[in-house]
């Protein structure tokens, strides 16, 4: 099957997909703690059964039982030498299954790490073990890939790539959302979409985490944006526990009663997941039966850029975008010194201040004479990444530094920039297309700049016939119209605008830079805003600026309202609106004054051990700047992350950053000082392998001066008791992320009760509620690692 296959087959009908997997197999016999991959192998006629009874449902598509199969996951149970056959077996099974009645789909779930930097799993790795999968299932004769239930958009788009590298094959990519409708790294369905539908995806769309009633509104904010076709995976309601099951609480007929709201927002494909069966998929195919859906046609004036968590769009009819250009090493001095020493200070501080000030967009350079470029690139995308949810602009002369900031960046970048140059163009124009980013184009070609803005229309004619032959849309590009100097080309700011206005009227984004129109003149200043006044009126879409020069930014206000860009005026209001009868100028920025606080908030570990070795000379004490100044600092990164000020990448930063100090600082600290404020045990129950979660309420608890014994993963209740017991522990956290494992945590709180053990017990997970909790006795429930630090802290 291919790409165009798949569009035929979505605009013949409504796609019915199947339902949940691993809790079929359950029933049929699968106990806990095996490999599925490997049961559902061993066993091929249940495994046969699971998947007709799906297509005599009515699935068109139907996954393959490979969701774990990957060399990490497989790893656990000494498997990893034998991924490609598992793989492959899996998909034969499937096939054969399905006959001519279904596709069948390749299964790709989670590794069960995260990717650099908020783990230590790096991206290279992760697109190898994702393409070893890929590859197995090509071969098998997969008809199309899914890439489900992903949590870090840095993850999916690892198997993403991995999956258009290794073959042709059409690629789904579900992403899994919490109840703050963000992933678990906190992404968001919009920015999820703008980044996987650039990247290549056929269908992007949601499974698990919900019901149909509120997964119905990650939907709902993806189709006004979607370029490509939306699906849906819902569980079947939330998870109870009844008579020592867990139970899903939507029947199959109400679960089919939202299958028509589904369709009115804009899906083409639906099944199910957690709880669901072949009734439930029956329900699907119920209500799409007999219904034609209307040609797919992608969204228009929806290109934009995004970063992890915030997606800013470039629109010629709402107010342009700025795009701060202060993160360049040129006459910046504690900037090249720093980037030459592989420190990030002065480059966030300069991130820092032109979020403040207003910023859209960051433009990173970090070009050094004898530097390693690559390096350095990829350092600063990582700490940039954690530090502003602002989409970047990645900077370069050189395309493979460009491609190592692509590769690492969480998102869809905007890239400065292409030329018709032939040498750079060549190498690219590849680039751009394997990573989906939007890019600046200057309007140059072998010959140099061209003078006057019909020669310059001439080339941006004809690279965009190349683009376009490259499968590159143009909307991609935003023209660079090239400012030059008016003090030696007196008419060259009229041919810059020439250029700006022909753009615009056939529907191309543009950019200018500011400064150099103004080069050898007095008071460069009037010159430069003047020359921005006058490329907003002939439509200009974005400025590369200094957004902390409060008197440009005016300007810039100001012409978007003249132009016609500000709607009532509305950004032009807020941004100068009076308050206490005296005017208040917004986004005014403030220099960061980086101390040891700032310095573990923000997670830099780098500067945090600095400023602690100048604390240590000063004479001060450890343990106060331990307790009057980190725990309060990550008690304050807690409240942000409550807040979603913060979001879990940012918050392992400062974890790590916290660790670090500690570990810095305990030499220094007396025998008698103790951080330490009480023990503890954490663990994943009996059959449950994801140790994601657990991990990361570990590190936080420790961070907090609670010494943490971690028994790992797949942990009985004997050995959870036993060492319990043997360590004197009054207080134990249990995790499971699984609906088919968490009634294990019942075990472990029954066994200790009947054992007569005065233990209090804290439990977690994906699919764990508060009510859960409570019904099986436990003595709390941490949503997050955040509530962890405070429940322990109250059990102590």
């Amino acid at each position: 099957m291919n790409k165009t296959d798949l569009m035929n087959l979505l605009n013949e009908k409504f796609v019915v997909l199947d339902g949940a997997t691993g809790t079929f197999l359950q029933k049929e016999g699968m106990p806990a703690g095996v490999c599925p991959e490997l049961w559902a192998i061993e066993n091929p006629d249940v495994t046969k059964k699971v998947h007709k009874s799906y297509v005599d449902a009515g699935s068109d598509i139907i996954y393959t039982c490979t969701f774990g199969a990957n060399k990490i996951k497989l790893k656990t149970y000494e498997l990893e030498k034998q991924t490609e056959e598992i793989n492959f077996k899996l998909i034969k099974l499937a096939k054969e299954s399905a006959g001519t009645k279904s596709l069948v789909a390749g299964s790709i779930g989670p590794t069960g790490k995260f990717i650099e930097p908020v783990g230590d799993l790096s991206f290279d790795e992760a697109k190898d073990v994702f393409a070893e999968q890929v590859g197995a299932m090509a071969e098998a004769g997969a008809d199309l890939l899914v890439i489900e239930t992903m949590m870090d958009i840095q993850e999916a788009r690892a198997a993403l790539i991995a999956a258009k590298e290794i073959c042709a094959l059409p690629v789904i990519v579900s992403m899994t959302y919490a109840e703050d409708n963000r992933t678990l790294t906190g992404t968001d369905p919009l920015s999820a979409l703008i980044t996987l539908q650039s990247l290549g995806a056929d269908v992007v769309g949601t499974n698990c985490g919900f019901g149909p009633d509120k997964m119905i509104q990650i939907i709902k904010m993806m189709a006004p944006y979607a370029q490509v076709p939306l699906m849906a995976k819902p569980n079947a309601g939330l998870p109870v526990l009844k008579n020592g099951e867990t139970v899903y609480n939507m029947s199959p007929c109400e679960f089919g009663k939202y299958v028509e709201d589904f369709i009115k927002c804009g899906i083409r494909l639906m099944g199910g997941c957690c709880g669901t069966s072949p009734d439930y998929v029956t329900m699907v195919h119920k209500h799409f039966k007999g219904k034609i859906p209307d040609k797919f046609t992608a969204m228009e004036n929806t290109e934009g850029v995004s970063s992890r968590s915030k997606t800013v769009f470039f629109d010629n009819g709402k107010p342009a975008i700025i795009i701060g250009e202060r993160i360049n090493p040129t006459g910046k001095k504690v900037l090249s010194e720093e980037l030459r020493n592989g420190k990030m200070t002065e480059l966030k501080r300069l991130a820092g201040d032109q979020v403040n000030a207003g910023a859209d967009i960051l433009d990173v350079n970090v070009g050094v004479p004898s530097i390693d470029e690559k390096k350095t690139m990829r350092e600063a995308i990582f700490s940039l990444s954690g530090f502003t949810d602002l989409p970047l602009c990645i900077d370069s002369s050189n395309p493979d530094v460009i491609e190592e900031a692509l590769k690492h960046y969480p998102g869809r970048a905007l890239v400065n920039s292409l030329s018709a140059e032939s040498e750079k163009s060549n190498k690219l124009i590849p680039i751009l297309k394997k990573y989906g980013a939007m890019f600046v184009f200057l309007p140059i070609d072998d010959s140099g700049v061209p003078e006057k803005s019909e020669q310059r229309i001439k080339i941006i004619e004809e690279t965009f016939a190349i683009l376009k032959s490259n499968g590159i849309s143009v909307k991609r590009a935003v023209v660079d119209g090239l400012t030059m100097t008016v003090s030696s080309m007196p008419e060259a700011p009229k041919e810059t605008l020439k250029t700006i206005q022909y753009c615009t009227e056939n529907g191309l984004l543009t950019t200018a830079g500011l400064s150099n129109v103004s080069f050898g003149l007095p008071d460069r200043k009037w010159v430069n805003n003047a020359f921005l006044a006058m490329a907003m009126s002939n439509g200009l879409s974005c400025a590369i600026l200094n957004p902390c020069d409060e008197q440009t930014l005016n300007i810039f206000s100001a012409s978007c309202v003249l132009a016609g860009r500000d709607k009532n005026a509305l950004s032009y209001i807020k941004r100068f609106q009076q308050t206490a009868g005296e005017k208040k100028e917004l986004h005014k920025a403030e220099p960061i004054k980086l101390d040891c606080r700032q310095a573990l908030i923000q997670g830099d570990k780098d500067s945090l051990i600095v400023l602690l070795e100048e604390e240590l000379k000063a004479g001060k004490n450890p343990l106060p700047i331990i307790n009057e100044v980190l725990v309060p600092a990550m008690q304050e990164v807690g409240i942000k992350f409550n807040k979603k000020e913060y979001f879990l990448p940012q918050l392992m930063l400062s974890a790590e950053a916290m660790q670090e100090a500690f570990a810095y600082l305990k030499p220094h600290l007396s025998k008698d000082s103790s951080h330490n404020i009480g023990r503890m045990i954490i663990a994943t129950v009996k059959g449950d392998i994801h140790d994601i979660g657990k991990n990361m309420v570990a590190l936080m608890l420790r961070n907090h001066g609670i010494e943490v014994i971690d028994l790992g993963k797949d942990v009985s209740s004997e050995t959870i008791l036993a060492t319990a017991m043997k360590e004197n522990i009054k207080v134990i956290g249990l995790s499971a992320l699984m609906t088919t494992t968490m009634v294990e945590m019942e075990n472990v709180i029954r066994d200790a009760r009947s054992a007569g053990m005065d233990i209090k017990f804290m439990v977690g997970g994906a699919v764990i509620t508060a009510d859960y909790a409570k019904k099986i006795g436990a003595d709390g429930y941490a949503k997050d690692s955040v509530e962890a630090v405070d429940i322990v802290k109250s059990f102590l």
